[in-house]
């Protein structure tokens, strides 16, 4: 929000909205990404095994799903990236920590 702005001006909601906006679309590339990064695999486990470009491929795919996980915790906070909103790590409860932890775990092993 900006400094000088009010809660209910119009600029604030324009922000909110385009801060919708910017998180609809983030997920919208996530899903596509998603679905490539699995059309790659399945193209590289039929095709041309040997091709050196493969893997290429794939480190560009762990790179993005790197950077994802990295604004993911920069925008939720370190913090509560790990151990939830609440700060109770509560994992049976909290369904989005299940799925940050999920997503670092994948991560990780993509860059292993």
């Amino acid at each position: 929000r900006l400094r000088s702005e009010k809660p209910g001006s119009a600029a604030t909601m324009a922000l909110s909205k385009f801060g919708v906006l910017v998180s609809v679309a983030r997920d919208w590339l996530s899903a596509v990404m998603i679905v490539l990064n699995t059309i790659s695999v399945g193209l590289s486990a039929d095709l041309q095994r040997d091709w050196i470009f493969w893997v290429f491929i794939d480190c560009g795919f762990a790179l993005y799903f790197s950077i994802e996980v990295l604004l993911s915790m920069r925008s939720t906070g370190l913090r509560k990236y790990f151990v939830g909103v609440d700060l109770r790590c509560n994992v049976f409860g909290d369904s989005d920590l299940r799925w940050r932890i999920f997503e670092f775990l994948l991560a990780a092993i993509g860059i292993i």
